[in-house]
C-alpha cells in the first residue's frame, strides 16, 4: 500500500527511499572527499618539505615570493573556473526548469544528500 505524501502525490516509500539513498550518497561523497583531501595534503606537504630541505642545505635557490604569487594566481583561477561551472549549470537549469522538478529529483533526496554529506564531513 502506497501512502501519498500530502499534496504532492508522491508515495511515502519513494520519499523514505530517496531520503535514505540521498543520505547514503552524501555520506559516501563526503568520505571520499575527505580521503582525497588528506592524500593531496600529504603529497603537497611532502613536496614543500622536500623543497625547504633542499633550500636549507643550499642545493637549490627557492624564490618563495614567486611561489606565493603563482599559488595565489592558481587559487584565483581555480575559484573563477568553479564559479563559471556553477553559473553554467544554473543557466542550464533556468533554461530547462523540468530538470530540477520534484518529479525528477525529489526534495527528500537532496535533503538526505545534504544531511549525509554533513555527517560524513563531521566524522
Amino acid at each position: 500500500m502506497v501512502i501519498p505524501v500530502t499534496g504532492l502525490g508522491i508515495g511515502m516509500e519513494t520519499t523514505i527511499f530517496s531520503f535514505g539513498g540521498g543520505g547514503l550518497c552524501g555520506y559516501l561523497a563526503a568520505r571520499t572527499l575527505r580521503v582525497i583531501v588528506r592524500i593531496a595534503a600529504v603529497i603537497i606537504g611532502a613536496f614543500i618539505l622536500g623543497i625547504a630541505f633542499l633550500a636549507y642545505r643550499g642545493w637549490v635557490d627557492v624564490h618563495w615570493q614567486t611561489i606565493e604569487n603563482q599559488t595565489q594566481a592558481m587559487a584565483y583561477n581555480a575559484s573563477t573556473a568553479v564559479l563559471a561551472v556553477i553559473n553554467n549549470t544554473a543557466s542550464k537549469y533556468a533554461a530547462h526548469p523540468y530538470l530540477a522538478s520534484a518529479e525528477n529529483t525529489p526534495i527528500s533526496a537532496g535533503a538526505g544528500f545534504l544531511l549525509g554529506f554533513v555527517i560524513g564531513v563531521k566524522r
